[in-house]
């Protein structure tokens, strides 16, 4: 049997373990649900990041084909009968065509990392002077189909990467929360454990 003054130091020995060890509890436990919030947050913009993208690149390149049966319209013969109305066509839907081109091209870049989306920025550049050259007649439509090609190389390079930094966010979500069990485990085992060892101390 413990003298009554060890007792009492023992007794606030435990208490003030209790304490430390449930405070030390609650932190790790706000520190793992403020961590996933967040992660869980980032991959919710990064998601939604990539659907507008998909949703960007397919209205630039459908615009860049409405470009070419716009164009190819515009050289009709408004004095012929059966091609007034496709050289109509074409000249009302020239200028709509050119500001919306140039809405999607300017959306797409304002998405990119000008310094680390470098070749998607490339190609879009020739995409751009495609357009000039057409319209002088200096290239074809399948010079277009060949740079849709690489624009969706580089498109797919870009989503395959953000998809990737999506699962490494949900892999670490489930690494902390792994972690988070351990530890309060540990730390419930050791309060459980220091208190049988009062008891039979005291």
């Amino acid at each position: 049997m413990m003298e009554p003054e060890s007792s009492v130091q023992m007794t606030v020995w435990f208490s003030s373990a209790a304490a430390i060890i449930a405070a030390f509890i609650l932190g790790v436990v706000s520190l793992t649900v403020t961590t996933i919030a967040k992660e869980q947050k980032v991959s919710e913009f990064r998601l939604a990041w990539i659907d507008a993208f998909r949703v960007d690149i397919a209205e630039y390149i459908s615009l860049c084909f409405d470009y070419v049966s716009i164009s190819n319209n515009m050289t009709c013969d408004d004095k012929e009968p059966k091609e007034k109305v496709l050289f109509e066509s074409g000249s009302a839907n020239l200028n709509p065509n050119i500001l919306a081109f140039n809405s999607s091209e300017a959306r797409i870049k304002l998405r990119l990392n000008w310094d680390e989306h470098t070749e998607i920025m490339a190609t879009i550049s020739q995409i751009s002077k495609w357009r000039s050259k057409y319209k002088n007649g200096t290239a074809t439509k399948l010079d277009l189909e060949d740079l849709v090609e690489v624009l969706l190389s580089d498109s797919n390079k870009i989503i395959s990467y953000e998809w990737k930094r999506v699962k490494k966010g949900e892999f670490l979500n489930r690494v902390i929360i792994s972690a988070g069990r351990i530890i309060v485990t540990v730390s419930l085992s050791a309060a459980l454990t220091a208190g049988i060892l009062y008891k039979v101390i005291t």
